[in-house]
């Protein structure tokens, strides 16, 4: 595909879809693995790199079975009906022996023809790759043990240029048109093919079933890249259970050389046993896709779906374990926090986690006076928040309402400004935009994407109060980010200069511009470290903190903000 994609940036240098097209296939079970991973993806999991996209090729067919036709095309159909109207989407038919074997007796693969029939009816383009093998085959042009001797690894390779020729192609002429006139084109949604259609599937996180804490660890470190973290359990008889509204169901797990023979069962039906067999020579752990193991239920009545680790298991020295990752449906699965208020569901997160015990710095509030005295008399207090999305996610923690309500008759309003990857090297230049228009009494300044401009800093600091005359500022050291970051590669609970100088440099810039400084980077790590669970526990991608990742950070806030005479937990907390 490499080919193809940088061919679409060539042909197309002035558009805003050039370049923007992701490929994503040959996952097996094939289409029915696609629908589930490709609309909703639980934050378990890994997500599918469409974001962003203007166009989508999938590639699944060739790893498509048709022994259950039904199910196969629900599956199709919901990849076709993915709710992104912008979004093009084209079939792409991999050369495969066994198609080209087909086109070359004159015949049309099954799967492929369940293809055109969804792509026919929701007006997709498809690009038949074995078909033109087969042609050139016939046509003496093409030798089939060259073709599929050709190292797909190798962009110079006879296969990669011919199939690449027949992509090239299809942006030359036949998807031309369409992408420039992106603007007008809007993909049509004619009347479903089947409402049992996979248009809703999704892999959902496991943390929404019910279990034992007991008997499974929830947030265990996964062994595949796949999943954050997995659920994982070894005692025979321990059950996990799931509620969902669905035509079918099915699980999401990893397979390895110890893993657990398993049964299923729904409706409190009979078990049906998951051998582990297939795993027991492996030398390193791999995903396990069971995207259907019931199919044919009401999707409009709520069923259960239960995981059991079997209580006989093949011999082993080491516990055998399961390590669950998601669970598939194809149609909608309600989060236990669905349709909350924004601060219920942030106390209703924080009641899942360990209490944050932090005991902040008995000087703190040093050089905010202003800002805790409105607190404390019950007064307005304007807070506005800058910096990156680290920040946007400390601000969805809610913490602001929990300090608000810790100070009776006190009003705070939490205002947001920057961008994604955004820091003060980017905003001094309009400082106007980013602060001043907010108006507001005390500013706080954080994230991770600040690159070390500890001159930048000072610059806001400095234009903004001669703008906004009294105005308090906080200083907020790094939290959260990739593993790799120096504030995380380097992490030490006390400021260390030698192993990450812009913390300590933060610090003297607070004390040099009379600035609170809150170093974070330490005990928020220290409070995920030591919670028991991962990293990924508390994250929602490789880089941003999910809901429990924003709690972590913003009941740090609540106690820098409690009161100093007041140690008792207000009853919205715990």
């Amino acid at each position: 595909m490499k080919p193809m994609l940088e061919r679409v940036g060539q042909l197309y240098p002035d558009q805003h879809t050039g370049g923007m097209m992701a490929y994503t296939g040959n996952g097996a079970p094939g289409s029915i693995y696609g629908a589930h991973r490709l609309i909703h993806t639980a934050p378990t999991t890994l997500y599918c790199p469409l974001s962003g996209s203007r166009c989508v090729i999938y590639d699944f067919a060739r790893s498509d079975v048709a022994d259950n036709e039904q199910v196969l095309l629900n599956a199709v159909e919901g990849m076709a009906c993915a709710p992104w109207k912008e979004l093009d989407i084209v079939f792409l038919y991999s050369a495969t022996p066994e198609f080209v074997k087909e086109y070359l007796d004159g015949k049309t693969p099954r799967v492929i023809e369940l293809h055109e029939q969804v792509a026919k009816h929701y007006d997709l383009p498809c690009i038949n790759l074995a078909k033109n093998a087969a042609q050139k085959i016939k046509a003496g042009e093409l030798d089939f043990d060259e073709y599929f001797a050709s190292n797909l690894r190798d962009q110079e390779s006879l296969r990669n240029k011919i199939d690449a020729a027949v992509l090239v192609r299809f942006l030359e002429t036949g998807y031309a048109n369409r992408v420039k006139n992106a603007e007008e084109v809007v993909r049509r949604y004619p009347p479903e093919l089947s409402r049992a259609n996979m248009a809703a599937a999704g892999s959902w996180p496991y943390e929404w079933g019910q279990y034992d804490k007991n008997e499974w660890q929830e947030g265990v470190k996964s062994p595949i890249p796949i999943f954050r973290h997995v659920l994982v359990g070894t005692k025979p008889g321990a059950v996990f259970s799931y509620k969902f509204k669905s035509a079918t169901v099915g699980l999401y797990d990893v397979l390895a050389a110890d893993s657990a023979d398993l049964e299923v069962s729904v409706n409190d039906g009979p078990w049906k046993r998951i051998s582990a067999a297939e795993g027991k020579d492996l030398t390193e752990p791999r995903q396990r896709v069971l995207p259907v193991l019931f199919d044919g239920l009401d999707r409009e009545q709520e069923h259960t779906f239960k995981v059991r680790v079997a209580q006989d298991q093949p011999p082993s020295a080491t516990p055998r374990t399961a390590r669950i990752g998601a669970v598939f449906s194809s149609w909608y699965v309600h989060s236990p926090f669905w349709q909350m208020e924004p601060f219920v569901f942030a106390e209703a997160v924080y009641k899942t986690m360990d209490p944050v015990k932090y005991t902040p710095p008995a000087d703190r509030w040093k050089h905010i006076p202003k800002t805790m005295e409105r607190l404390q008399q019950g007064k307005e207090l304007r807070m506005l928040m800058i910096g990156d999305s680290i920040m946007d996610d400390s601000a969805q923690s809610r913490f602001d309402k929990v300090v608000e309500n810790m100070y009776t008759g006190s009003t705070v309003i939490k205002l947001q400004d920057g961008f994604g990857g955004g820091g003060c090297w980017g905003m001094k230049d309009n400082v106007d935009h980013f602060v001043i228009q907010h108006k507001p009494d005390f500013l706080m300044i954080g994230g991770i994407s600040q690159r070390n401009d500890i001159e930048a800093i000072r610059s806001v600091i400095r234009q903004s109060r001669e703008k906004i005359p009294g105005l308090e500022v906080m200083l907020i050291t790094p939290v959260m980010g990739a593993e790799g970051d120096p504030h995380n590669a380097n992490w030490t609970l006390e400021i260390d200069a030698e192993k990450y100088p812009y913390r300590a440099n933060l610090q003297k810039l607070a004390e040099e511009e009379n600035c609170e400084f809150l170093d974070l980077t330490g005990v928020v790590r220290k409070y995920m470290l030591e919670s028991g669970k991962c990293i990924g526990w508390f994250m929602r991608d490789g880089v941003h903190a999910n809901e429990r990742g924003s709690q972590a950070i913003g009941r740090h806030f609540v106690e820098y903000f409690r009161s100093k005479t007041n140690h008792n937990h207000n009853s919205m907390e715990r």
